[in-house]
Parts: structure tokens; C-alpha cells; sequence
């Protein structure tokens, strides 16, 4: 099991026991299927360098260097693409990038007009599965309020909460349904 405390990621096993520094000058994070571990390390509400460390721990490295976001990216199920709301050269935006070498794509915007992302906004994968082709969850400012949204590869959107609250983070079922 993985944690932050303050900038740094820490690795305690599941059934107890000594923890053991991963990762330090990190901030929140995600782990791939593979184990390694994404980040950005500054929380400021400016797009930084999209830093992965290996499953063991130890140095980080930078993604891309022509990419940045201000949260950290979700990670495909199969661990080689990352989705990310932020920068990729001149443009801004949701992306889906290789984890290794490729072209970023950036996703069609299809949320509504008055909505906005999370400052905060960290994109989840949900895989596909019998009733659902896979997409992204992520979750969209509208007033005060936030809530999640599931958006397809093709832009199209719909409404998972809906509300006055302020719904950040899904847990998805690793099956898709």
C-alpha cells in the first residue's frame, strides 16, 4: 500500500510492518497496473512536468517534456496510456498520451458550456465492459458545485452526480461495471 505524507510517497505493507520511503519532493499520485507511480509535484493550480518513478521507488523522471498538468494522471488499466487535463504544446485540455513515445490525443471537449474542470481535477479511467466501451471519469466545476461526469473518447459526456455537492473522486470497479 502506497501514501503521501507531506512531498513524499511511502510504501507500507499490507499486513503491517516498516514502512519505506518511495519517492520524495512528490505530491498526490497514481499508480499504474504495472506500479509505477505518476505525480506532478506542485499543487499550485499551474500545469507542471508529469514526473514517473518506477515501482520500486527511487528517482523520478519527467513524462513528457511537452506536457504539464496541475493533478496527477490516471492511468489506463493496462498501464501504457495516461489521461491527463492540462498542456501539451500550445494547446490545453484532456489528453490521452503513450506511456512510451507516441503522440498525445487530445479528447473532444463535449461538457456543457457553464462548467469548467476541478481546479484540482484528477481524470480516472474506467475500463470497458458489457454495458460500457471504457472512457474517463472526471470530475467538473459548475458554480460551487462539483460533480462527476464519464466522457467517452469521442467527447460525448453524460451526468454521473448531479447536485449542490462537491464530488472529486470515483472508486471504480475494476471490471468496468
Amino acid at each position: 500500500e502506497l501514501f503521501l505524507s507531506g512531498s513524499s510517497i511511502f510504501e507500507i505493507p499490507t499486513l503491517g510492518g516498516q514502512t519505506r520511503r518511495l519517492v520524495d519532493n512528490a505530491g498526490p499520485f497514481s499508480v499504474s497496473s504495472l506500479g509505477e507511480i505518476a505525480f506532478v509535484a506542485s499543487l499550485n493550480g499551474v500545469a507542471q512536468p508529469i514526473l514517473i518513478a518506477p515501482a520500486a521507488g527511487g528517482q523520478a523522471s519527467k513524462w513528457r517534456s511537452d506536457c504539464g498538468s496541475a493533478a496527477p494522471p490516471g492511468w489506463s488499466s493496462d498501464g501504457q496510456r495516461l489521461a491527463f487535463v492540462g498542456v501539451c504544446g500550445n494547446e490545453s485540455g484532456i489528453f490521452v498520451a503513450p506511456r512510451h513515445g507516441g503522440t498525445p490525443t487530445k479528447i473532444p471537449n463535449g461538457l456543457p458550456a457553464e462548467t469548467t474542470f476541478a481546479r484540482w481535477t484528477r481524470v480516472q479511467w474506467y475500463p470497458a465492459g458489457s454495458r460500457s466501451p471504457g472512457g474517463l471519469i472526471l470530475p467538473v466545476r459548475n458554480g460551487d458545485s462539483v460533480n462527476l461526469f464519464r466522457m467517452g473518447m469521442d467527447g460525448t459526456v453524460s451526468p454521473i452526480t448531479q447536485g449542490t455537492g462537491r464530488e472529486g473522486e470515483a472508486s471504480i470497479a475494476g471490471d468496468g461495471e
